[in-house]
């Protein structure tokens, strides 16, 4: 499917992921960058749409996404430029972007080490900060 109006219904929803009270009122989250995608599906997240601007996929990893889109997501559209720089995060421009549900793990579902540093993190706003915890904790 091919999406070329900023006033779809659908791309209005993606954007207002940006916000953390839709994410928790939705139960669905976004996830920029075919990278963090493709880790993403290996760790079992379900996707539920996924946003291709072919333009703009040049990585290895956008053009592996865009050639098993289908099999991925449940609904996949592409985008122009336009609208992927709408829906993406800050300035990032690989070209693709899901919707996701929202993992949901338990504390019993947690396997740790004989010796884990554990780190509990709850309700971090900016991606950098939770970057910054984990630098520390890599440090310590």
């Amino acid at each position: 499917m091919e999406i070329s109006s900023h006033q779809n219904p659908r791309i209005k929803q993606v954007v207002k992921l940006r916000r953390a009270k839709h994410r928790t009122e939705t139960g669905r989250i976004r996830i920029d960058g075919a990278r963090e995608i493709l880790r993403a599906v290996r760790s079992g997240v379900v996707l539920r749409e996924l946003y291709l601007c072919e333009s703009l996929c040049h990585s290895d990893e956008a053009r592996r996404l865009m050639a098993d889109a289908g099999q991925l997501a449940e609904f996949v559209a592409e985008v122009p430029p336009a609208i992927f720089e709408k829906i993406a995060f800050g300035d990032r421009a690989e070209g693709v972007l899901a919707v996701a549900d929202m993992p949901r793990r338990d504390i019993a579902s947690i396997e740790l080490s004989p010796r884990p540093l554990v780190a509990v993190v709850e309700g971090i706003e900016k991606p950098g900060n939770f970057g910054a915890i984990l630098r520390t904790a890599d440090a310590a």
